[in-house]
Order: structure tokens, then sequence, then C-alpha cells
């Protein structure tokens, strides 16, 4: 408990932190980024409701809403997205975050596949770890770095 206590408390910082940085960028987020985000977030509802054998559409009539009310209503949560995600790799970049090989060799070994030479070269799997230790680094960069009240 008192673990996962500790976690959730990371976790509620660490958003907080992002959230307050986002919320003083001055950006002006292109509008097909945005498309792109709203997208992106209606698949996703859509492959979860296909887990559980509900259409979209079906979706769509029970909360009594069109495709186009529904875009628009994910539109802010998008921005948001968006905002953030520039945000961090512009931190990302800002610090020069790097250090893949390691957690590679990590996940690699996780998996059985320590020796596994196509595993490890794998490009795919070398951006998706990239991604995820460069967004944990950014976030801790600016946890560290924020001045909490």
């Amino acid at each position: 408990l008192e673990r996962e206590n500790e976690e959730k408390q990371k976790y509620e910082t660490e958003e907080a932190v992002v959230k307050a940085v986002t919320e003083n960028i001055k950006v002006e987020v292109p509008s097909g980024m945005i498309e792109t985000e709203v997208e992106n977030m209606i698949k996703d509802i859509e492959t979860r409701l296909s887990y559980q054998g509900i259409k979209f559409d079906q979706y769509l009539q029970m909360l009594g809403k069109t495709m186009e009310e529904m875009k628009k209503e994910y539109e802010p949560q998008a921005e948001e997205a968006v905002k953030t995600r520039l945000m961090l790799e512009a931190v990302i970049k800002a610090e020069k975050i790097e250090e893949i090989d390691e957690k590679i060799k990590e996940m690699a070994k996780n998996y059985g596949k320590e020796n596994d030479e196509a595993f490890l070269q794998n490009e795919n799997v070398r951006n998706y770890i990239e991604e995820g230790i460069k967004s944990e680094k950014a976030v801790d960069f600016l946890v560290k770095n924020a001045k909490m009240k």
C-alpha cells in the first residue's frame, strides 16, 4: 500500500507539473494536429468499444450525438494533448535526453530475448523505448525544476 501511495503521489505530482507548464505555454497549435489527435482519440474509443461488442455508431446513438458533435467535444482535450507533446519534445531536445541501449537490454532480458540480435536491433523497439525514456526523463526534469506551492 505504501508503494502504491508513493506511485500515486508521484503520478499526481508529474501530472500537476506537466499541466502547469503546459498551461503557461503560449503556442498556436495547428488545427491539423488537433484534428489528427481527435481522430486518434475516436479510434481509441472505437477499439475499446469493439472489445465490448459495441459499434461506434451504436455508441453515438446511445449518447444521442453525431460524429461531428463528438469530435467537437474532444477538441479541447486534443489540443491539450498536442501542447503537452510539443512541450515534452522541446524539453527532450533542450536536455539532450538519451540512454536507449540500456533500456533495450533490460527489456530484452525481461522478455527472455537478451541474445536475440534481431530484437536488440529492431527499429520499432528502439523507437518505442526511446520515446518512453525521453518522455519519462522530460517529466522528471520538469518535476525536479518545478517550484511547488
